[in-house]
């Protein structure tokens, strides 16, 4: 299951299930309200997933999502068997439209939506809704992180190659003047990153031994 992310409007949270988890093909994405005293509600107990361009395949989230400020989904896919339940194809990251009862859409073919180098294992969008960090998961060749264009509902475009392809990436974080923060097992990585360039910053990485989780404050 996906750790939970809140959409720009504050209003909805997101979290993610896949076929192991719910037993049904496909998985499951599900929204909960927040209401006035902080308390949560489910607002839609199953949204659907996008229908694949076979009948024998279904789309499944990888349990991986990020969301922008301006109501914005970013979710990392893989093809699965309808009947077994079984992955078959490669991981494909889509942008969804949050709709004002926190549904979920897309129109992204598959054909459109973007395969990564690296298989996520955590996401994070700019402040700026402009750049999506991907960062990889434990298996070998998904170690890195990558950089993407997000544009909002439309499809989700290549930037970087892999980037610190030695490491696992833990989480990201953004600040409001274009840095990326960017933590490992034992190391911070920041990287000065805009729509036209990514640049490491001088002294970058630092030596955090053991880090495990990162908060970034973002002033005015």
């Amino acid at each position: 299951m996906s750790n939970p992310v809140v959409l720009g409007n504050d209003q909805y949270l997101y979290v993610t299930a896949n076929y192991s988890l719910v037993g049904n093909p496909g998985g499951q994405i599900e929204a909960l309200k927040r209401n006035s005293d902080g308390t949560l509600d489910v607002a839609n107990g199953y949204i659907p997933m996008p229908p694949y361009p076979s009948s024998y395949k279904v789309f499944a989230p990888y349990n991986v999502l990020a969301t922008d400020p301006t109501n914005h989904v970013a979710m990392e896919m893989v093809p699965q068997d309808a009947v077994t339940g079984s992955d078959d194809g490669p991981v494909v990251i889509a942008s969804f439209t949050a709709h004002s009862d926190g549904n979920l859409t897309t129109t992204n073919t598959l054909a459109q939506m973007v395969r990564p180098t690296v298989i996520a294992h955590v996401m994070s969008i700019s402040p700026t809704g402009k750049l999506l960090a991907v960062g990889g998961g434990p298996s070998g060749t998904s170690l890195g992180f990558q950089i993407m264009h997000f544009n909002g509902g439309s499809p989700i475009t290549k930037y970087s190659g892999v980037l610190q392809s030695k490491y696992l990436f833990r989480q990201f974080g953004w600040d409001k003047h274009n840095h990326l923060y960017a933590l490992s097992s034992n190391y911070l990585f920041v990287y000065t990153v805009t729509p036209t360039s990514i640049q490491q910053a001088p002294g970058s990485p630092y030596s955090i031994p053991e880090a495990a989780s990162l908060i970034v404050l973002c002033l005015p």
